[in-house]
């Protein structure tokens, strides 16, 4: 079974895990823009630390990126300060230079630490594509497919929420396919995942 495939059969959980991948597409563009489209894009090596948020409940993730080369940095989805403060603080009194605040979405779990964020920081938030939780089945699929599909297969995901064991509930109930086999025992034997998928692995 694929993820990435949309139908009226489909419910919307099993997908928040690929919805988060939008951040990483909207964070390529952001260290990107500098570049013309029509030319070949210079690799850039980014160093990407997930910043786990109130485990146990919510479960979700802040990420810190920072382009190796530069130095600079944006935060994504510090939607609690009190765990993504001190990180920063960590990583800006080694040289990193916080540039922006980059929300995937206006959910609070993902944006409500903004204002507390902009206290310690004095930067500018973007905003990522989000409303696809509200939207219709027509735009979660170009989401899916189209936007998120066409990145290189080996694009690593990096999730918003560590749903995957739950998700991978509900998929061992549709599927026993080896891909399926192989995520659950994954999910069965680590407890953040990560980083660890790519695109093409989503695709299977």
């Amino acid at each position: 079974m694929s993820f990435l495939t949309a139908s009226k059969h489909t419910i919307s959980r099993p997908l928040n895990l690929k919805l988060a991948a939008v951040g990483v597409a909207v964070l390529s563009l952001y260290f990107f823009a500098d570049q013309p489209w029509d030319k070949p894009v210079a690799t850039r090596k980014m160093h990407i630390e997930s910043i786990p948020m109130w485990e146990g409940s919510g479960n979700n993730y802040a990420y810190l990126v920072t382009d190796d080369k530069t130095k600079e940095a944006v935060i994504i989805d510090p939607a609690n300060p009190k765990e993504v403060l001190p990180v920063l603080k960590k990583a800006t009194d080694g040289g990193v230079k916080l540039k922006n605040i980059l929300n995937t979405h206006h959910h609070h779990d993902h944006a409500d630490g903004n204002m507390e964020m902009l206290k310690s920081y004095s930067i500018p938030i973007i905003g990522g594509c989000g409303r696809f939780f509200e939207g219709t089945a027509k735009e979660m699929d170009t989401a899916l497919n189209k936007t998120l599909g066409a990145l290189p297969d080996d694009t690593k995901v990096y999730p918003g929420h560590e749903y995957t064991k739950a998700n991978v509930k509900f998929a061992v109930a549709v599927s026993q396919s080896e891909p399926i086999k192989k995520l659950e025992a994954f999910a069965s034997s680590n407890k953040q995942t990560q980083g660890k998928f790519t695109i093409g692995d989503e695709k299977m």
